[in-house]
Parts: C-alpha cells; structure tokens; sequence
C-alpha cells in the first residue's frame, strides 16, 4: 500500500472520531420544542355573577391537539383571551377564580388563578380584552387528538351581570418533534 492511502486512511479515521465526538456533545443539547397556541372557537358572553358561578363554557369552546406524529409533550400553558368587558355598574372580580381544562377522562386542573379585583371596569364603560397565561403545567390534561374542555371555577363579580365578551380558551402547548 502506498504511503499516501496509508495517510488518507489515517485522516478518515480521524475524521469518524471527531465526527463521533461531536455528536456526543450535540445529544446533551436541549432539543428545539415548538409551542404554537391552539385556541377553541368563540363564547360569545360570560356573564359574572355576585353570588353564583359562571354557566359552563359553550361546547363550541372545546378544542382538540393536533401534534405532529411522534411529538413528546413537555409542558402546556392555559390561555384564556377575550375581547373586552362590560358592566352597568362598577365591578370588578370579588372572588378569588379559577380557569381549568380537563381532557376526556381525565381530572379538572387549575391552568390560572383570577385574583379579587381583576376586570375592574367603571359605570357603563367598555373595558379592554386582555389575554391570560398560567403558570401551571396542564400536560397532564393534554393529550393528541383528546379532546379538551374549559370551565370557570368560584368566578364571581362584585356586583351582579360583569360581561366578558368574546371570550376564547385554548393552550399553548411545548413540545419536542
């Protein structure tokens, strides 16, 4: 063998090691995770009572993940958007609230907490939409092709009828492809 392919062999050799090496180091990297926001269709009004909670969400509301073949869930956000608020009266949120998502089969969790005083609104005006995220991981209630549904939990207004209009639930949902 001539010295020349010796010194071709020896520098793929090398070549296969060091590309070896690099992808060691590259597997401990975090994987890249997509996480687009998937929201359900609309409820057009949620009325906000003083002494009773909010009638269920519209079926209309649910919604169903639709994840790529293969994609491993690591988290998942609650949203809750809507477009603006309403009352007669002054109001503003009086107790302490609860936005939570249960897949089919699966247990109520608490995705965000309203707090006492959110939503204030004064007499007769129109108040802006605001756009709610948790801090709580709900992967367990989310799940590919399962569907999801919202409700609204001890929800109550300091004075009867505070409107939440155009009001949307969804998720935003991490995951690995």
């Amino acid at each position: 063998m001539t010295n020349w392919v010796k010194q071709l062999k020896t520098l793929l050799g090398t070549v296969d090691t060091v590309v070896d090496g690099i992808k060691v180091q590259t597997d401990k990297m975090p994987q890249i995770q997509s996480g687009e926001p998937v929201f359900g269709g609309f409820e057009a009004v949620i009325t906000l009572k003083a002494t009773a909670d909010p009638a269920a969400p519209a079926a209309a509301t649910k919604l169903t993940p639709d994840l790529p073949d293969g994609a491993t869930v690591t988290k998942a956000k609650l949203l809750t958007k809507f477009q603006d608020i309403t009352c007669a009266a002054a109001n503003y949120v009086g107790t302490l609230g609860y936005v939570q998502i249960k897949k089919a089969g699966g247990d109520w969790l608490t995705g965000i907490t309203v707090q006492v005083n959110m939503l204030q609104v004064a007499e007769g005006a129109v108040g802006p939409g605001d756009v709610w995220i948790g801090d709580v991981d709900v992967k367990a209630q989310v799940e590919d092709g399962v569907e999801c549904e919202f409700r609204l939990v001890t929800l109550r207004s300091n004075a009867d009828d505070l409107l939440i209009r155009g009001v949307q639930f969804g998720t935003q949902i991490f995951f690995i492809p």
